[in-house]
């Protein structure tokens, strides 16, 4: 509930799907509070709505606080949560060994909670969790509408924990997030793109505690659609566009014109 200070008067009020015991608190225009359905939600304090949620793995009891563009919380899945104020992204997780119902504190940098494990911590920058470096993509840039291609991607965790990726293709479709694979373990993953156009590969690597690091891209250029060859030299065309390089530009252009002109060779269909 958002009530007038001065009068107690009723200004808006934002239904969650269990009951809150979090104190709300407040920063920016904002409201963060959580609630018994695992959420720490971010409203915004003029109007009460919805601006985004985080979501844990049990129910939030504890009291955000906020301060340099962080949310920081305490969870019953034994979590302390550092949450980006304005994305929702997560910054940090750490687990301790019980329920985190208390509220969290910041002082001079440092954040201190306490824990069903009978400690209270104390997080400073060097206990933040650090989220993956950002992946590199190994694969061609050219391709065949149709034809399967493998793609390398790689990243490396600061603290070496386990990683896993996620790839979006660029043609509405993605891998998902992957099975955790050792830190700076390469990963190969295939795809078709059935139609011609330019596609941007996008991948992402996540670390055991949901930290995500930045994303990395890579061009994909489907030229034709394509093509059933009945001569050798067709084959011979399609297998130098797949795996062009930017010194044989050139050469693509060329191909590039005789393949829109392929109409004049009979023995070759476009499907």
């Amino acid at each position: 509930y958002c009530l007038d200070a001065d009068t107690g008067g009723f200004i808006w009020n934002y239904p969650t799907s269990i009951g809150v015991l979090s104190s709300p608190a407040v920063a920016d225009g904002k409201v963060y509070v959580g609630s018994v359905d695992n959420k720490v939600y971010c409203l915004d304090a003029d109007t009460g709505s919805f601006i985004l949620g985080y979501l844990t793995d049990n129910g939030v009891l504890s009291s955000p606080a906020v301060a340099d563009g962080k949310v920081y919380v305490g969870s019953h899945d034994n979590n302390v949560y550092c949450i980006d104020s304005d994305t929702g992204n997560t910054v940090w997780i750490y687990t301790t060994g019980g329920y985190v119902r208390s509220s969290p504190a910041i002082a001079n940098g440092k954040v201190y909670v306490g824990s069903y494990d009978n400690k209270v911590y104390c997080f400073g920058n060097e206990n933040a969790n650090q989220p993956p470096t950002i992946s590199t993509i190994e694969g061609q840039t050219f391709g065949i509408p149709g034809e399967e291609y493998e793609y390398k991607f790689t990243a490396r965790d600061p603290e070496e924990d386990n990683i896993s990726y996620f790839v979006d293709w660029g043609d509405d479709t993605s891998s998902g997030w992957t099975e955790f694979v050792t830190s700076g373990t390469p990963i190969t993953l295939t795809h078709i793109w059935e139609k011609k156009g330019i596609y941007i590969i996008k991948v992402k690597a996540k670390d055991v505690y949901g930290a995500e690091g930045p994303e990395e891209f890579l061009e994909v250029i489907m030229p034709r659609n394509k093509i059933t060859a009945n001569s050798m030299y067709m084959r011979l065309v399609s297998f130098l566009i797949s795996s062009i390089t930017v010194s044989q530009l050139p050469f693509y252009f060329l191909a590039s014109l005789f393949l829109d002109n392929s109409n004049h060779f009979p023995d070759h269909t476009y499907l």
